[in-house]
């Protein structure tokens, strides 16, 4: 079986970056103190990286991005944290971490370290400190798109680029897994581990959410995909150093789609969809 460790000059960096941030202020005794006196985390919301912004900009911003229907993922997540302090407290004790300055960043790109192409883009990528949080959200994308396995991705373009962009995401893994087994990630969903070297990077603790949104008709076809993500977590998180986790939320469309009105900008004015049940786990 082939492995490799991947133990590049990833630790080295981020020591040095740790050096340049009293973790005392940003780390867990902040934590303590705003869970002692019961405050209220201080939220800030962006989209792309870190500016200043608010909700009805933010949608702006993803009305110009690709959607293909009313039930594209893009569409329930951007209503669902549309009351972000309360989808935070949920995602906070689901994940049991108590968020002190939290920024929302909502399609937060991480560029590889070496190879070419776009960047990773996350859907919603919170940062709280050196704490990274990455939400990628899945609605009927599980239903209409077979799993890219990283076998497949790596052949179907150029092999040498596509490995060294692969090896980018590994040395961002690696500060949390020490020794990864390629054979067995030639089993998993490419975008599973550019989502995770997402959080990983710059970050001393890391954790990965899918938001699996679902209707009543498709509730057997979600089961089926979260099985899947829970292979794969199994074949990439060997140490158990990555926190994990689906946030399954039960969707229904209550208004008819109109393929001439942005749904983003419609959102403003009225809701899309009702949510049901609810609930998140550690895959």
């Amino acid at each position: 079986m082939n492995r490799k460790n991947v133990t590049t000059g990833v630790a080295s960096n981020v020591i040095h970056i740790r050096d340049a941030i009293n973790l005392d202020v940003r780390g867990t005794k902040m934590e303590t103190i705003h869970r002692e006196m019961n405050m209220e985390p201080e939220i800030e919301l962006y989209f792309g990286k870190p500016t200043d912004s608010n909700y009805f900009v933010i949608l702006d911003q993803l009305s110009g991005t690709k959607y293909n229907s009313y039930k594209t993922s893009s569409i329930p997540l951007a209503q669902y944290w549309k009351q972000y302090k309360k989808a935070l407290k949920k995602l906070s004790n689901g994940i049991m971490h108590d968020f002190v300055t939290p920024k929302l960043c909502f399609e937060f790109p991480t560029e590889s370290g070496s190879g070419i192409g776009k960047s990773s883009m996350t859907d919603l990528m919170i940062i709280d400190g050196l704490v990274n949080v990455a939400i990628e959200a899945k609605y009927t994308e599980y239903l209409s798109r077979e799993s890219e396995l990283l076998k497949k991705w790596i052949k179907s373009g150029n092999e040498k680029n596509r490995a060294n962009v692969l090896n980018s995401w590994l040395e961002m893994i690696g500060k949390f897994e020490s020794e990864i087994v390629i054979d067995d990630l030639m089993e998993v969903d490419y975008q599973f581990i550019h989502r995770t070297a997402s959080a990983c990077k710059m970050s001393d603790k890391p954790y990965v959410v899918y938001q699996v949104f679902y209707d009543r008709v498709n509730e057997n076809k979600k089961d089926e995909y979260i099985k899947k993500l829970k292979t794969y977590e199994s074949k990439l998180n060997n140490s158990k150093n990555i926190d994990f986790y689906c946030w399954e939320v039960e969707v229904n469309l209550i208004i008819e789609e109109n393929k001439q009105v942005n749904p983003f900008i419609l959102m403003k004015e009225v809701d899309v969809y009702k949510f049901g049940k609810d609930k998140i786990y550690r895959l």
